[in-house]
């Protein structure tokens, strides 16, 4: 998110700018954001800009606590899942790198026994260890 925020920062001083604006002639005026406040959240989730909004919002069901933490939980559970599908995938490539490495290298240490023997041991060395 930092990267984020450093890349976009004209867009976002642009909109924090609008925001505020804003903020200031609602009624009651709400609440404005620093810059500085801004760049130190960590997770777009600590932007609490809902508290400030129609007071409905606040009443519908998925803006209490309880089911905040349980969206949260279940999209975490739901990344979760699909990182393990990828790892499941990256796994048997890496497997089959290490397995094509070490055919490589002892294909390579069997020609250099011919050529350079010192050559081949070091390749050995590297190949066992």
């Amino acid at each position: 998110i930092m990267k984020a925020l450093q890349m976009h920062s004209v867009a976002i001083r642009s909109a924090l700018n609008t925001y505020n604006t804003i903020a200031t002639v609602m009624s009651p005026p709400q609440q404005t954001l620093k810059w500085e406040e801004v760049i130190d959240y960590t997770f777009l989730a600590d932007f609490d800009l809902l508290c400030n909004v129609h007071a409905d919002v606040l009443q519908l069901p998925w803006s209490t606590p309880g089911a905040c933490s349980a969206m949260d939980l279940y999209f975490k559970m739901c990344q979760a899942w699909e990182e393990i599908s990828h790892l499941n995938v990256e796994i048997h490539r890496l497997v089959t790198c290490i397995q094509d490495e070490d055919s490589y290298l002892q294909t390579c240490e069997d020609q250099l026994k011919f050529l350079s023997q010192a050559l081949a041991h070091q390749l050995a060395i590297h190949h066992n260890t």
